[in-house]
């Protein structure tokens, strides 16, 4: 199983390309601080920010935590909540539906490792991107 390293010196877009090669049906986007709201309420929406995923870790992340592994024996709800407490980071774990609608994952998928929610990504068609990964 691929590890994803989560480090300072990484660029946002770079750390999402890697987690979507070891997972080819979910995204991994990442969002200012300040959306951090709009995710609670329920009233996000996915956007694209090439500036933003530029990026180092260094430069966007509120706090300095340790260095984050991704990997497949995560849940979705324990890698989220890692960026979060951890480096003030808000990461999404996404997907895309066969008809190019962007999801958010919900409460179903909180218990799922990223393995079984790619697993059923797969068996539900999400789509596999074949663009840039963020």
């Amino acid at each position: 199983m691929a590890e994803i390293k989560f480090t300072g010196s990484k660029k946002l877009g770079t750390v999402s390309g890697e987690f979507w090669k070891s997972f080819p049906h979910l995204r991994l986007r990442f969002y200012p601080a300040e959306y951090k709201v709009s995710f609670d309420n329920g009233t996000a929406s996915p956007f694209n920010n090439e500036e933003f995923l530029s990026k180092k870790v260094i430069e966007v992340r509120q706090k300095k935590g340790p260095d984050l592994i991704i990997h497949g024996n995560l849940k979705v709800k324990s890698l989220e909540k890692m960026f979060w407490d951890d480096h003030g980071i808000l990461a999404s774990v996404e997907f895309i539906l066969a008809d190019g609608t962007w999801c958010f994952t919900n409460a179903e998928a909180d218990e799922y490792t990223l393995t079984e929610w790619n697993r059923i990504g797969e068996s539900r068609g999400w789509l596999r991107d074949t663009n840039t990964p963020v």
